[in-house]
This record gives C-alpha cells, sequence and structure tokens, in this order.
C-alpha cells in the first residue's frame, strides 16, 4: 500500500560483511550492490549478488571482489558494468551475472589513465558512458579536472541474414512540391538487431547516408524540375540490404500570394498613403482610407516575407517607418 509504507527486510554488514554500498541495480529477483571501502578488514570491496526474492529475508548469493572500488551500477543483457576505480586508473570492470550464482568478474576496460576514478555510468547495447575525476575517494560530486569518456565494449553480431524494412514518412506520394522549397525527406527504417546505415536519395543522387535516427535530412526543391523520386535504402550490421518503396512527387513553380494587411499607429488609428514594399523586391503598395493594403504576387519561397513600411506627410516628407515579417501561405490568394 503506497499510503503506509514499511520497512521489509535488511541485509546489514555486522551479519552479511556488505560495508559501505554505493549503488544498487535490480534484475528479476536478484539486487547487485557495488562498494567501494577497502580500508575495513573483512569486508573487501566488489559486486554482491543478493537474493531478494523474499524481501523479508534477502541474503547474499555471492560475491566477486575484482580489486576496484565501485560508485555505480548497470545491467545490460546480463551483462553487469561498474562506473570504478582500480589500481589509480578510471576503469570499467565487467561482470557476467548468472541468475543464482555469484557474479563472475570478465575483464574491464580501462576508459582513463589520466582520471582516477569513474564516479557514473550509462549504457547502450553497444557504448559505454562514463563520467570521471581526477581526484579518488569523493563521496558526492568531484574536484579537479572531471570528463565524460565513452568506450565500445562489444558489436553487434547480426547472423540471422534478416534485412532491414523501411519506409519513407516524408514526403507523401504523388505530393506537390514547390520549386526552392526546403522539405523533409524521413525514412523510418527497423531491423531485428540493429540498423547500421540509411541511404536518401533524390532522382537516384545521395542526399544524406544517416548511421543514426532520426533518419532525414532537409532538402531544396531544385528548379526547372518536373517531378522527383525519392528512395531510401537501409542496411544492417550483417550488410544485409532493404529499400523502401519510392516516392514520387510533382513539382510545380511558385505558385505566388497575395500579402493583405492594415497599417495602424499606436493607438489603432489606420494610417493613410503609407508605402508599403517587399524587401527586395519592387512590388508595393500605398495604403487605402482604412490603413489597408494588398500585394499580389508575391514569392512564397521561403513561407515569409519582409515588408517595410514608410509613412510620410502631406508634403511627401518622410515621417516614419517599420520593418516586419509576415508569413506568407504556399497557394495563390
Amino acid at each position: 500500500n503506497p499510503a503506509v509504507p514499511q520497512a521489509r527486510g535488511t541485509l546489514a554488514p555486522v551479519n552479511q560483511r556488505l560495508f559501505n554500498p554505493r549503488d544498487v541495480t535490480l534484475v528479476q529477483s536478484r539486487a547487485y550492490v557495488v562498494t567501494r571501502d577497502h580500508t575495513v578488514a573483512g569486508f573487501p570491496p566488489g559486486l554482491y549478488a543478493i537474493d531478494i526474492s523474499n524481501p523479508d529475508t534477502p541474503h547474499i548469493i555471492g560475491t566477486d571482489t575484482a580489486g576496484f572500488f565501485g560508485t555505480d551500477f548497470e545491467v545490460r543483457d546480463q551483462i553487469g558494468m561498474a562506473a570504478a576505480q582500480g589500481t589509480g586508473v578510471a576503469a570499467v570492470p565487467l561482470f557476467s551475472l548468472p541468475a543464482g550464482a555469484a557474479p563472475l568478474y570478465i575483464g574491464a576496460i580501462v576508459v582513463s589513465s589520466t582520471y582516477r576514478e569513474g564516479t557514473g555510468i550509462a549504457t547502450t547495447d553497444e557504448l559505454i558512458f562514463e563520467t570521471v575525476n581526477s581526484v579518488e575517494g569523493l563521496e558526492h560530486g568531484s574536484t579537479g579536472d572531471s570528463a565524460l569518456v565513452i568506450a565500445q565494449y562489444r558489436q553487434p553480431a547480426d547472423l540471422a541474414g534478416i534485412a532491414p524494412t523501411l519506409t519513407l514518412a516524408s514526403p507523401a506520394d504523388g505530393e506537390e512540391l514547390v520549386q526552392g522549397d526546403q522539405i523533409l525527406v524521413k525514412a523510418m527504417a527497423q531491423d531485428d538487431v540493429g540498423v547500421a546505415q540509411v541511404d536518401l536519395k533524390a532522382n537516384g543522387i545521395t542526399i544524406a547516408s544517416l548511421t543514426k535516427p532520426p533518419y532525414q535530412v532537409s532538402y531544396t526543391v531544385p528548379a526547372h524540375s518536373h517531378s522527383i523520386t525519392f528512395e531510401a535504402t537501409a542496411f544492417d550490421y550483417a550488410a544485409n540490404r532493404g529499400d523502401a518503396t519510392p516516392v514520387v512527387g510533382s513539382v510545380i513553380e511558385d505558385p505566388l500570394t497575395t500579402v493583405i494587411g492594415q497599417v495602424v499607429d499606436s493607438q489603432g488609428y489606420p494610417i493613410v498613403n503609407a508605402t508599403v514594399t517587399v524587401t527586395g523586391t519592387p512590388r508595393s503598395a500605398v495604403t487605402d482610407t482604412q490603413g489597408g493594403f494588398s500585394i499580389p504576387g508575391v514569392g512564397t519561397i521561403p513561407l515569409g516575407v519582409e515588408i517595410s513600411v514608410r509613412i510620410a506627410n502631406e508634403l511627401g516628407e518622410q515621417v516614419g517607418e517599420s520593418t516586419l515579417f509576415v508569413r506568407a501561405s504556399n497557394h495563390t490568394g
């Protein structure tokens, strides 16, 4: 009952030789506790496997005192990895974790000889990320130099011969594309082990080779094109290949749009005879008696235009000026 928490079992050093634990990780009915103190006789540092199937009576299954002083612990596919300090270098001891048996030390990766202690660890299926510190023996935090180091502890094995599957998520098949527009080309890929690379192509030309998701790239629709065929190919770690169904988009010229608006003063009153100009173009208009203006034939690529407003008095003398950015629709009108 979360509203009435209560203590259950305890595994204390006075009767179970567990001293100065630094981190705990749960795997099914087992808890793995990494310890770091080496100053008290009879309490060697290392990794302890604890049976917690009955939380009222936890007991030690076994330990491997591999001679390291641990601060953090992670488990990935029955492989245990500790952030640790051993013999004056930052290291990651690796352990096999058989169910119902003591952990078995299988080796260590020295991630840095410059930094002396690992302080935290996180893992993926292939990589280890360890924070390290130049001064050892701190209870919390760090002092001196510190860093994040990355190590690779295994290569994925792809033995089943299953090719990746993928689809082109963007653009949509038959989508109308505008010359000069920037669009997102995106593929969704998956594999039984892992996707090593995804290649994206436009009209047979590779526009991106990506080794991690998201598998997407920004692409500028070229001028003078009538259609574009997009393709995607994925490879796994055994070089098995999968191809997406191609997507074809039709290409049109910029349909242009009309910029419509109203110019008012700080009190909200219309400003008459103000000149409104689309920056960088000769297109302009003069506001009417309601401060309104309409400028046709404005390009929609990019989907935004900058306009400048020039306000003059009865003598034609400029008395005010402002610059605005407005978003335009990529449809006529």
